[in-house]
C-alpha cells in the first residue's frame, strides 16, 4: 500500500519540539524534511525579505512534495505553505502548542 504525503511544518525552538514528539508517526507517511530561512518579527528590516524568500520556497516544497496533508505547530514559517495547501485541496492539521 502506497503511504500517504505529509508535510510537518513548524519553526524552530518550542514548536519544532512539539512536532518532533510526532517522530514516531513520521515512519508511517511518505515525508520529507527541509529547512526554510530561519526569521523574526524583530528585525522588521529583513523579515520581509525573509517572509518572502520563504514563501518562494514554500512553493518549491509544496510542487516537489504534493502533501496530502500538512501537519503545523503553526508560528508565521508554516503559514505560507498552509496557504497554499488549502488553494490545492490539502487537509490541514494545525496542533496547538
Amino acid at each position: 500500500m502506497k503511504k500517504k504525503k505529509v508535510l510537518f511544518i513548524s519553526s524552530t525552538g518550542g514548536h519544532l519540539n512539539e512536532l518532533l514528539q510526532l517522530a514516531p508517526l513520521f515512519e508511517k507517511y511518505d515525508y520529507k524534511m527541509g529547512y526554510m530561512v530561519f526569521g523574526t518579527k524583530d528585525h522588521m528590516l529583513t523579515y520581509p525579505f525573509k517572509l518572502l524568500a520563504n514563501c518562494f520556497i514554500s512553493v518549491y516544497y509544496f510542487v516537489k512534495i504534493r502533501p496530502k496533508y500538512i501537519v503545523t505547530t503553526g508560528t508565521h514559517t508554516a503559514g505560507p505553505i498552509c496557504y497554499l495547501g488549502k488553494i490545492f485541496g490539502s487537509k490541514i492539521i494545525y496542533i496547538e502548542t
